[in-house]
């Protein structure tokens, strides 16, 4: 095996004690890595997803063009005696050298790093000061030694072409096995190789949070894999032929912040608190932990006694940058609500001790302008109806009813019953089927063409 995995079986909500089993890297990982920091630096020291703002650019000196790389653009400013930083833009290849006094902002496109880069990057070791978050975005990166907070990965190994990279250094870690992740939601179907199995690939993709194998057919001993973040997971379901499951986390992570009584604003939620089958407060804290560890752009986590549990999830809202305090709001019920929850940032290193100094608790500030807690909604129970159907990836929670392709592939309508009349598309609707057709309504997606709602 290329990897191995460790099991965890942590004895309280936040903390993980783990058996290290070796690791077993193959040498191309270590060719890879090797290339990735000719390219980006060593990790830590470049800034994806960034640039400077207030730089100044050198004098008479222009934008060049047709960079393939941001190493190469930081070797022009290693040239230039007064560049103190340098810009990069991937779609055009842009090179800007600057120097002066300048602050981080978010870029889609942009890579940004100094000059040199240092032996230690300060961005993977230093915690934020009591005066962080700032009321500004000026404010808050002063809050941090370096004068910079950290961007999402920035201590994270990259691959030649800039993606999030898997961590050779460590194991993967198990988070939940198949008790605890089995009834999970909202995965995609993947395609896995002959000699593989679903759980060794989710293991071997550093993006894969959690999977679930599903019995398609005992006669021909089919199965299905099922990979992604998962939503709803401790929800008791029917036998659906789920035959194995799990939730990785990928290297390790330490705590920047603790998030006291306050509302991260722009969170996605996971669970809510009265359809889940814990048997403490604490055993929902820790899934709601584990279900951000598990996806690697997750650096903020929530739970509240009355809302649930709520993590930040890229793919579905990105947070602002940097944090201010006008992402952490107390004056909302949710804030009144909140029990636990962390800021923290991914790492991936051979060393992977846990850091003995006690970080900083947010404990958030009045809304500057009126805030209401956007509240999960209310969701009758549901009838999955055919077996491996919720966990398909177009299959939606649209107000609590499941709909999606059965076992030959077909889409079904809504799988509730009692629904009898369906709406009328609308004149001209390039979509025509005698399914479930419902095209304006605002909760009902296209799936391959077709439609589905309540």
């Amino acid at each position: 095996m290329p990897w191995s995995l460790r099991r965890c079986c942590p004895p309280a909500p936040f903390f993980l004690s783990l058996a290290l089993l070796p690791a077993v890297p193959l040498s191309s990982d270590w060719s890879e890595a090797a290339l990735s920091q000719a390219i980006y630096g060593p990790v830590g020291c470049f800034y994806h997803g960034a640039v400077y703002q207030g730089a100044t650019l050198l004098e008479h000196f222009d934008p060049l063009l047709d960079f393939s790389q941001p190493g190469a653009c930081q070797d022009l400013c290693k040239a230039h005696l007064n560049c103190t930083m340098f810009g990069f833009f991937k779609p055009s290849g842009a090179c800007y050298l600057g120097n002066g006094q300048a602050t981080l902002a978010s870029s889609e496109f942009g890579i940004a790093g100094p000059k040199n880069c240092p032996a230690n990057p300060p961005a993977c070791s230093e915690l934020p000061t009591a005066s962080f978050p700032g009321a500004t975005a000026a404010a808050s990166a002063a809050g941090w030694p370096s004068g910079i907070q950290p961007p999402n990965l920035q201590c994270w190994p990259r691959d030649r072409f800039g993606q999030p990279a898997r961590c050779v250094a460590e194991d993967v870690t198990v988070l939940d096995s198949t008790q605890d992740s089995g009834s999970c939601l909202g995965l995609q179907l993947v395609q896995i190789g002959a000699n593989d199995t679903c759980e060794m690939d989710c293991a071997g993709d550093v993006l894969c949070a959690a999977w679930q194998e599903v019995l398609v057919s005992a006669i021909a001993e089919s199965t299905e894999c099922w990979q992604g973040l998962g939503v709803n997971c401790w929800t008791p379901r029917g036998s659906f032929g789920m035959i194995g499951a799990g939730r990785f986390l990928h290297g390790h992570y330490r705590v920047l912040a603790k998030i006291g009584q306050a509302q991260v604003m722009g969170l996605t939620q996971i669970f809510q608190t009265q359809d889940m089958n814990f048997g403490s407060p604490e055993a929902a804290i820790r899934y709601c932990n584990h279900t951000c560890l598990s996806l690697l752009t997750c650096q903020i986590w929530q739970y509240s006694s009355q809302y649930g549990c709520w993590i930040e999830d890229p793919s579905a809202h990105t947070l602002g940058y940097p944090l201010t305090r006008s992402d952490f709001i107390n004056s909302t019920d949710f804030a009144t609500t909140a029990m636990a929850g962390e800021y923290i940032q991914r790492l991936c290193s051979k060393d992977a001790a846990p850091s003995t100094t006690t970080p900083l608790v947010i404990s958030g500030w009045e809304a500057t302008s009126p805030t209401t807690t956007v509240a999960p909604p209310t969701l009758p129970p549901m009838d999955l109806g055919m077996r491996a159907c919720s966990a398909h990836s177009n299959c939606p929670n649209v107000s609590g009813v499941a709909c999606c392709p059965n076992l030959q592939g077909q889409f079904l309508p809504c799988c509730a019953t009692g629904v009898s009349v369906l709406p009328t598309p609308s004149p001209g609707s390039a979509f025509a089927s005698p399914l479930a057709l419902c095209t304006d309504h605002g909760g009902c997606p296209r799936i391959a063409g077709q439609a589905c709602c309540p």
